[in-house]
């Protein structure tokens, strides 16, 4: 546990660092849509929640201008369609009950739920808008809808949450440990079989505080994946690894987004094992 909260704690503050670096906020009333990128992930972590983050800028993906949205304008995540199909009865508490599970106003957050368990956190810097869905199943539609006034906004941005999986080897809390130099590290999940996306990625930090990270990108989903031996190099001592594997399925952005973006489903899961050299 000990060199779990090192490696969080190191993560943590290097996204403090980079969030330090050189950017400025826009209002969105000073920005047209057709001058927004957005970048839109839907993450399921294995858990009950499925999260929603949003980030938009002024200009394309490389821009630091980070636009906070200001009223009238708002962000909309819904699991139900286009806020324009929302068909209510006329009983108020129903109604209620169906918007808040249904429809979620985005607030702003920190973006943890992609970056933080691709072992990417750098990426989470800038302002973004968060919620989240609770007890989704794979296959559900998301919609992210940035209303305004001004301009006709961006209603309909859409992806499909993909199909769930769970990792099987290696397996956390075993007290195995690995050799860096000497071992493979066998990463193996179930099922697979899709038609997605498949990245694996690695992050270890040290009882010295040594760190290292790694990625693997799939075309396909094999289902199993061998990190060589030697693969981490640089490290000296005992090491914590974050093992994470994804499954992504890209959406279809809201073409009113004149300087482009993306919008992916993931599935995101995470083991934490040990190693030595």
């Amino acid at each position: 546990m000990r060199d779990v909260g090192k490696f969080v704690s190191l993560l943590l503050a290097l996204s403090l660092l980079h969030a330090c670096s050189s950017s400025s906020r826009i209002g969105s009333n000073s920005v047209s849509t057709n001058n927004m990128y957005a970048e839109i992930h839907v993450t399921d972590t294995g858990g009950t929640a499925s999260v929603v983050e949003v980030q938009l800028k002024e200009g394309g993906v490389s821009s630091t201008n980070y636009i906070e949205v200001e009223a009238p304008d708002s962000l909309l995540a819904t699991i139900q369609g286009d806020p324009d199909t929302i068909h209510l009865s006329g009983d108020l508490f129903s109604n209620i009950n169906q918007l808040s599970n249904q429809y979620k106003v985005m607030n702003r957050g920190m973006a943890v739920a992609f970056y933080f368990f691709s072992n990417s956190l750098l990426g989470a810097s800038g302002i973004w808008y968060i919620t989240s869905f609770q007890n989704v199943p794979a296959g559900t539609e998301f919609t992210v809808s940035l209303l305004r006034r001004i301009d006709d906004g961006a209603p309909a941005s859409t992806v499909i949450l993909p199909d769930a999986f769970d990792i099987t080897q290696p397996v956390a809390g075993t007290g195995a440990l690995f050799s860096r130099g000497l071992d493979d590290i066998i990463v193996n999940w179930a099922p697979s079989g899709t038609t997605d996306t498949m990245v694996l990625s690695a992050a270890i930090v040290c009882e010295n505080s040594d760190n290292d990270t790694w990625t693997q990108t799939l075309a396909n989903d094999p289902g199993t994946y061998t990190i060589s031996a030697n693969t981490f190099t640089g490290l000296t001592g005992n090491c914590t690894a974050s093992i994470n594997v994804q499954r992504s399925h890209s959406g279809q952005l809201d073409p009113a987004y004149g300087k482009g973006g993306i919008v992916v489903g993931h599935q995101s899961r995470n083991v934490v094992i040990n190693t030595v050299d």
